[in-house]
């Protein structure tokens, strides 16, 4: 049982209040879910739930991304070719295919789904096997992707103007009942937050987003155009859902979405669904787990409340006061804590003593407000545990002004 409320300590520093310390809510379930299928969790954690370890540990129920392995069905899993993901964590609402005939088979190379539409047939082969999911995957590879062609554009606009976004939160309520007070049951709405992103990071390979934006700007747009719509229904059924936090968007990155490319084709959308998500009371967070260079002034300005997963030196090339300099009161950043600090063959135990150290001291410096902490982007199946808990025991001892 949780000893105490997480979730008000959480939902005290995402308010922008000063909570009782410095909360760590790491992300466990991957981590979890490797260790346990290896048979090498901790001695003591051998019969253990994941909720077990938590309370535990007296740390934070973190869920601002989905145990993607949580599925009731293979309804559940199916269409992650198409970039829809849906489960039984963070998940409030189901997609229903009209006059789309839908197909699913497992070949040799993975699960093969087929959408037969009146403007063609597409597909998609997306794998995960017990060997990735040992490494510690939990997301399915997409080996064929949707869109190969041209001639594929019009089927794939017609699978979404088909599509109906259905509540689903009666789902969403168990799951929040199971985290309880460990933490904050936060809804992820989808990983992209824009139709182009969509498309460039789930329906096509990226870089035949970019010529095919360019070699076939009619058809390109047209689909995005279908797919922000789509978007803005899926985000009005996570808005008007339960949660008090709405997960928007993952994986910016100042490769893959530079800032002239997020200012142009992401912010409008971000600051949208903020704008949306403020009206009801409620907070947008944003998965920002890659390098935030340059993009940072781009998240304030786009109303997002928690840069969730934002990760430091020497992961990126930003440090916590590089990012708290430009961010100031604005952002609740969870995270801080980069992977690689938790794994011995990246980091020393005196290396590792010395970071996390001079880490929560320059958090107790800057105040001790809008930071959560957590591991960025997630603990690593390898992380030595003697790490987290040192973590979870000094976090606790950081007080805010």
């Amino acid at each position: 049982m949780c000893i105490m409320s997480y979730k008000k300590v959480m939902m005290d520093v995402i308010r922008g209040g000063a909570a009782e310390f410095v909360p760590f809510a790491p992300r466990l379930d991957i981590w979890y879910r490797s260790n346990k299928l290896r048979g090498t969790l901790p001695q003591k954690y051998k019969n253990a739930s994941l909720s077990d370890v938590i309370d535990d540990l007296q740390i934070g129920y973190n869920t601002m991304i989905p145990d993607f392995l949580d599925c009731d069905s293979e309804q559940d899993y199916i269409h992650r070719g198409i970039g829809l993901l849906t489960g039984a964590t963070s998940n409030t609402h189901k997609v229903i295919f009209n006059n789309v005939d839908v197909t699913s088979e497992h070949t040799s190379k993975g699960l093969l789904v087929t959408y037969k539409t009146p403007h063609g047939e597409v597909s998609n082969i997306t794998r995960l096997d017990d060997e990735m999911k040992s490494q510690g995957i939990t997301a399915a590879a997409v080996v064929k992707h949707t869109i190969e062609s041209v001639g594929d554009y019009k089927a794939v606009q017609y699978i979404f103007e088909n599509a109906q976004v259905v509540p689903d939160y009666e789902r969403f309520n168990k799951f929040q009942e199971k985290v309880g007070d460990r933490g904050i049951a936060v809804c992820l709405g989808n990983l992209r937050e824009s139709g182009i992103r969509f498309i460039n990071m789930e329906l096509m390979k990226y870089e035949d987003a970019v010529f095919g934006m360019f070699d076939h700007p009619d058809e390109f747009l047209s689909l995005r155009k279908a797919l922000d719509t789509f978007l803005d229904n899926l985000y009005d059924v996570a808005i008007n859902s339960p949660a008090d936090v709405i997960n928007v968007g993952a994986h910016f990155d100042a490769t893959l979405t530079p800032p002239p490319f997020f200012k142009k084709y992401v912010l409008p959308h971000l600051k949208k669904y903020s704008d949306a998500i403020h009206k009801k009371g409620k907070f947008m967070a944003s998965h920002t787990d890659s390098e935030n260079k340059g993009l940072l002034r781009y998240y304030i300005d786009s109303g997002m409340d928690i840069a969730d997963s934002i990760c430091t030196k020497p992961l990126t090339s930003l440090d916590y006061n590089d990012i708290r300099s430009v961010t100031g009161s604005n952002l609740t950043l969870y995270g801080v804590v980069p992977s690689i600090a938790t794994l011995e063959n990246s980091m020393s135990d005196y290396d590792f003593d010395h970071f996390i150290d001079e880490l929560l001291l320059e958090i107790a410096d800057d105040g001790a407000r809008n930071v959560i902490l957590s591991i960025a982007d997630t603990t690593p199946p390898d992380a030595k545990f003697e790490r987290v808990q040192r973590i979870a025991k000094l976090s606790r001892q950081v007080k805010p002004k």
